[in-house]
């Protein structure tokens, strides 16, 4: 036996070196078991040996407690953090958006109006986090109405008192202005009342007042630099189109009682021009090469030149769509929405209505969102809508609980807010991504320095982002 097992040696030799060799490649290793997380998608495992690690493609980064109450509808995070265990793992990167490449029409760079920029299309080249957080929040002395704009260093906002406010990215109170009128009943000083948008342009606040007055204020300061008195009530917010050879910086304001576009001087608020009268208009200008574009009382779109105020196109919508938002521009293109619930495409150039849609079911007050292929929007009948941008077919609906605020598109996502609740949604499928109950009511969204600002009605202004522990 003795010799037997001598001869059986180098055998088992071979055997322990096959079985060791298998061991460290892994033969013997059970397959890692996929499981999922809180959320219901699969984790990536955390492999073992050389080569092992997390794979970025399932990675479910942590959901972290904002730090004020709220009613953040996303489910719990999944217990296990990966993104603690390999900190040096990088943040995933999304994919340009083709909104802009694809059409040569650029998003918002700055935020300089409610709605973005001049053209009020409400599109920004900017990637939000899937699961933004309450960063901070802002406490004012009375509701705010609109969302904010920025200048170069500080975020802006109005009250509806006509408290005017410069905080800076953190929330921290730079300065504060209170307008205010003289009251045609007694003669005495009192806070000027605001139901319009605040704009910025060139470091320079614009306001203006039920009162019919514009106030510009220096964006770093706050102090008055002039205020231009109309003679008409303005809802709207003030539009701006930069100098050209033969003219200099300039701004556009329409007076609420007869739809008269006013154009000032940016550097004194001298009026230069003020064109024909047109019909009742409660929504606010938009800015496109040469040109402004807005809807009123009449059921038409008009064209203005900005050079001279001349009316270039009045573009018809038919019987009971009258216009109450803003305009979009796009291109050569005009988007808007109308009491009747129509949402409207116009041809610029040629002044005549490629489509028109009818599925809302409510009047569409709010301004469009205009991407490369989509244009989203919200209706009275607490509905987003999203319609091909090209035929103006239906793409998806997304159903709220409440008044639905106009929409802005961030690459792949849309930021939209209805009944004080903060959405956000996915472009292609209108999918709810996240949401969060802010208030009862907030404003439509602002995208600032990465970050997503809503004012709401008991006086708070809250910015949404990235955690940042």
């Amino acid at each position: 036996m003795k010799d037997k097992l001598l001869s059986m040696a180098p055998f088992f030799v071979i055997m322990a070196l096959a079985i060791a060799w298998g061991v460290m490649q892994g033969w013997f290793t059970p397959a890692p078991q996929v499981v999922e997380n809180n959320h219901g998608v699969a984790k990536a495992p955390l492999l073992g040996g050389a080569g092992g690690g997390l794979s970025l493609s399932h990675a479910q980064e942590p959901t972290p407690t904002p730090s004020e109450e709220g009613n953040l509808k996303t489910l719990a995070p999944p217990t296990t953090t990966y993104r603690e265990q390999i900190p040096q793992i990088p943040e995933p990167t999304l994919a340009a958006d083709s909104s802009s490449s694809t059409t040569g029409e650029p998003g918002a760079t700055t935020w300089s109006t409610y709605h973005g920029d001049e053209q009020l299309a409400g599109v920004v080249d900017v990637a939000l986090p899937k699961k933004p957080v309450r960063r901070w929040r802002f406490q004012a002395n009375s509701p705010i109405y609109h969302g904010p704009v920025a200048s170069e260093r500080l975020i802006h906002f109005v009250t509806g008192t006509g408290e005017v406010f410069g905080v800076d990215f953190k929330g921290v109170k730079v300065w504060s202005r209170q307008l205010t009128r003289i009251s045609s009943f007694d003669q005495k000083v009192k806070n000027a009342r605001i139901d319009g948008p605040v704009s910025c342009f060139k470091e320079t606040v614009l306001v203006g007042t039920m009162a019919g007055v514009v106030h510009a204020l220096d964006a770093a300061t706050g102090e008055e630099k002039w205020r231009t008195d109309i003679d008409s009530t303005i809802l709207g917010a003030v539009t701006f189109q930069g100098a050209t050879d033969t003219q200099p910086d300039r701004l556009y304001v329409i007076g609420q009682d007869d739809g008269a576009l006013h154009s000032l001087l940016l550097s004194d608020g001298t009026l230069l021009w003020k064109s024909e009268s047109i019909d009742r208009c409660d929504g606010s200008p938009s800015s496109g090469k040469g040109i402004l574009a807005f809807g009123s009382c009449a059921s038409a779109l008009h064209v203005i030149s900005a050079e001279n105020g001349t009316i270039l196109k009045n573009i018809s919508l038919g019987d009971e769509a009258q216009v109450a938002g803003g305009v979009a521009i796009r291109g050569n293109s005009l988007f808007s929405g109308s009491h009747g619930g129509e949402l409207f495409h116009a041809d610029i150039e040629k002044g005549v209505l490629l489509w028109t849609n009818t599925d809302a079911d409510g009047e569409v007050f709010t301004t469009p969102a205009v991407s490369a292929k989509l244009v989203v929007y919200g209706s009275m009948d607490d509905n987003f809508y999203a319609l091909d941008r090209a035929t103006g077919t239906l793409r998806w609906k997304f159903k709220t609980n409440g008044m639905t605020m106009s929409p802005v598109i961030a690459k792949d996502t849309v930021v939209a807010c209805s009944g004080g609740v903060l959405y956000l949604l996915d472009l292609e499928t209108g999918v709810e991504q996240w949401s969060f109950e802010v208030s009862d009511e907030i404003t439509s969204p602002s995208i600032i320095n990465g970050m997503i600002l809503v004012g709401s009605d008991d006086g708070t202004l809250s910015a949404f982002g990235k955690f940042e522990g």
